[in-house]
């Protein structure tokens, strides 16, 4: 699915790079940035590509034939756990 992302959310493609760079190695060192001063291979699973679709949980609603997820974008991730996403109708950003 490809949709076009509107102009202002680029500044968050801005701010997610220097995380994908602190990452990844370099051409001058074998090891990432991380990985030199913790001493430990970084753990990158909850890494997204940017602007892809993620779909989040919805706190449950009374009726049960009512979705659980919505379907949103990935902006940018803030740690493991919690991860910045947009929505579709309003281009606001959350985080979840």
């Amino acid at each position: 699915m490809r949709i076009k992302l509107i102009v202002s959310v680029w500044g968050h493609a801005i701010l997610h790079a220097p995380t994908l760079i602190y990452i990844k190695p370099t051409s001058y060192h074998k090891f990432s940035q991380l990985q030199l001063v913790f001493d430990h291979e970084p753990n990158i699973f909850h890494i997204r590509i940017f602007g892809c679709a993620v779909y989040v949980s919805i706190y449950p609603q009374r009726i049960n034939i009512d979705p659980q997820r919505k379907l949103r974008i990935y902006i940018r991730f803030e740690s493991p756990s919690i991860i910045k996403y947009l929505e579709l109708l309003t281009n606001d950003s959350f985080t979840t």
